[in-house]
């Protein structure tokens, strides 16, 4: 039998290794990537998953329980995705962005999105441990999103409106160009921002919006950080 901590080392290991392979040794990230690549390496990525939920059903104590947890948790995690891919699809046609460019902004996008989901989960099991009410607070905000989900119509994305847009507009000189992936460039001896920058923050920011929605629906299977 295993226990949470020597699985949690696993975890980490599994997740940096697995990361950095996808990002920085696969070359499917730096160009135009197809339908059949796309689903290879998801598939890829999905069964490592599923084998690890194995895993903590068949070595932990209470293994059959955190197992199901943690599966549960990955599909709807998985699920809810979908929504940020085609906010993602818009954000690109709306900013020019071309397809070779795309995998580029989606890299950082990612790490930034690892990042908001992990701090969120800490804080969110922290607060129910700390206040038990919270759980019918982020059950409130499951029921609004549902609620949002359904009856909403499609929404316009407005850049111009986007507060880290409106930000970085500020700090930044933005430049006109779409043509690199590169986040800042040089322009006439000056350091600019690019619309690829401008993108990344677009992108950012809305998963943000979408990890403070699906948070809830994780809590609300298990507070156990370790799932």
């Amino acid at each position: 039998m295993l226990n949470e901590t020597i699985l949690s080392l696993i975890f980490i290991v599994l997740f940096i290794s697995i990361f950095l392979i996808d990002m920085y040794v696969t070359d499917h990230r730096r160009g135009k990537i197809t339908v059949k690549t796309a689903l290879l390496w998801s598939g890829l990525w999905i069964t490592i998953a599923l084998l690890f939920g194995l895993l903590i059903y068949f070595t932990l104590p209470d293994g059959k329980q955190k197992g199901f947890e943690f599966i549960t948790g990955y599909i709807i995690e998985y699920s809810l995705s979908v929504d940020n891919l085609f906010v993602f699809i818009i954000i690109f046609k709306l900013m020019r962005i071309k397809e070779q460019n795309q995998p580029h902004i989606l890299k950082w996008g990612i790490i930034g999105a690892v990042v908001f989901r992990i701090l969120f989960i800490v804080i969110g099991v922290q607060l129910i441990k700390s206040f038990s009410f919270m759980i019918y607070v982020f059950g409130i905000i499951l029921v609004y999103t549902a609620y949002k989900m359904i009856t909403s119509k499609d929404e316009e994305i407005h850049p111009d409106k986007n507060i880290f847009v409106r930000a970085a507009s500020r700090l930044f000189t933005i430049s006109k160009s779409s043509e690199t992936h590169h986040f800042f460039i040089t322009e006439n001896g000056k350091k600019v921002a690019t619309i690829a920058f401008v993108t990344l923050l677009l992108v950012e920011s809305t998963d943000i919006i979408f990890a403070i929605d699906s948070i809830p629906a994780i809590l609300a299977i298990t507070q156990d950080s370790f799932i």
